[in-house]
Order: C-alpha cells, then sequence, then structure tokens
C-alpha cells in the first residue's frame, strides 16, 4: 500500500511539475524598447508572446506620450476611429506580406518599414510593365523588380526622409530568409536607400538605413533604429 501511494504521490508531483513547466512556456512576458538615432520612442509590452501595450515616448524629453493597450492583439479603440482605421490598415499590411510568404517577428513593431515593405509589394501586384526575378541562394530568396518606374507616395513614413514623394524608384531589390526580410534595396536616380534587418538569436535588433552614391559606390549610414529586449 505504501509502495502504491509513494507511486501516486510521485505521478502527482510530475503532473504538478510539467504543468508548471508548461505555463512557464506559455507565460511568455516581456518588453521591447525601441530607440531612434539612439533615443527611446517606444516601448512594446508582450503578455504570452502576445502583444499587451504600446507605450510611446518624446524622443526629447522621455516622457511618455501615449499608451495604447491591446486585447487579444487588438488595440481598445475607446471610440478612436482613426486608432481603429490604423489597426485595419496594419492587418492589411500584414495580409499582403502573407500572400508573398514574408511573416515578419513581432511585426508591429516594424512600424513604417511594415507598411513600405507591404506597399511596394502591393503596387507590384497592380502592374505587369517591368521585369520581375526571383530566385534563391543559400536559403536566400532574391526578388528583383527591374525598370519597376514606380513614384510611390509613402508618406506618412520615415522612408520620405530619404525618399520624397513624387521621386522614381528606378529598380528594387528584396532579400528574405525564412519569412524574415533581411534587406531592401530601392534605386532612385543618383542613389540607392538600403534598408538592412538586422537579427540575432532569432530576434530583430537593428534597421538600419544607408545610403549608396551610385558613382563612387560610397555607403553610409543615415538613420538607425535599435530594439532592446527585456524579460
Amino acid at each position: 500500500m505504501k509502495g502504491i501511494i509513494k507511486m501516486i504521490l510521485l505521478y502527482s508531483l510530475c503532473l504538478f511539475l510539467s504543468f508548471c513547466g508548461q505555463q512557464k512556456k506559455t507565460n511568455n512576458t516581456y518588453n521591447i524598447d525601441e530607440f531612434q538615432e539612439g533615443k527611446k520612442v517606444n516601448r512594446y509590452e508582450y503578455v504570452n508572446d502576445t502583444i499587451s501595450k504600446v507605450i510611446s515616448y518624446n524622443s526629447d524629453t522621455g516622457k511618455i506620450e501615449s499608451e495604447i493597450k491591446y486585447f487579444n492583439g487588438a488595440p481598445d479603440y475607446k471610440n478612436d476611429l482613426d486608432l481603429e482605421q490604423e489597426f485595419l490598415n496594419y492587418k492589411e499590411f500584414l495580409n499582403i506580406l502573407t500572400t508573398h510568404k514574408i511573416k515578419p517577428i513581432n511585426p508591429i513593431i516594424l512600424g513604417s518599414d511594415l507598411k513600405d515593405l507591404s506597399t511596394v509589394l502591393s503596387i507590384a501586384d497592380s502592374y505587369d510593365d517591368f521585369k520581375q526575378e526571383t530566385s534563391v541562394k543559400d536559403k536566400v530568396t532574391i526578388i528583383k523588380f527591374v525598370n519597376f518606374n514606380k513614384n510611390i507616395r509613402f508618406s506618412p513614413s520615415l522612408i520620405t526622409l530619404f525618399i520624397p514623394d513624387n521621386t522614381i524608384i528606378m529598380d528594387y531589390e528584396l532579400l528574405v530568409e525564412n519569412g524574415q526580410p533581411l534587406k531592401e534595396s530601392y534605386k532612385i536616380r543618383g542613389q540607392i536607400l538600403v534598408k538592412e534587418y538586422v537579427y540575432q538569436d532569432g530576434r530583430l535588433k537593428q534597421i538600419l538605413y544607408k545610403m549608396l552614391d551610385n558613382q563612387n559606390k560610397k555607403e553610409s549610414i543615415v538613420f538607425e533604429k535599435k530594439f532592446e529586449y527585456k524579460n
């Protein structure tokens, strides 16, 4: 009898430890702080790997400017029609990327970069007057739009600091690996804007904006987004 009781207690303990292990695995709570040009601008709070709050800061003073709570991955609109529309747009951007087999990790932290990428792909889907080339090298998918020659209105977006409205994008190139964007290249007259997505341990750590001069091939970093993860 004592042996049976001992076995039952041991079995119960195993179940309890297993349950705790599962709880620990699913209760993945962490924050992602976003810095632009070295200044903190956003904090993204996650509970169970699901966005729960976005806090925006004044980049100069460091004071909180706004807080948006999320429930089941959707923002609490509170009759804010602009916020509701922004979220609908965000979901549409994700749908466009999904059709191209692009599924960014923590997509909400990409901000306007998510919008830029989906906008280019959406416009490309609407035209057939340019050459599209797709190849795979070392598990990296390379997509090229040759003689693209499209005038894309990106605003509001950070990219307009370097590609103003009414600028013709002559060629475009996108590198993707395992559904994650690695690099975008926008060729405009005389220059190429390059966005590099830098990952570490499966996490997006940086987005580097680089400008490449077509003539002397000099490359310079013109803008940086950095992400810090805190458990």
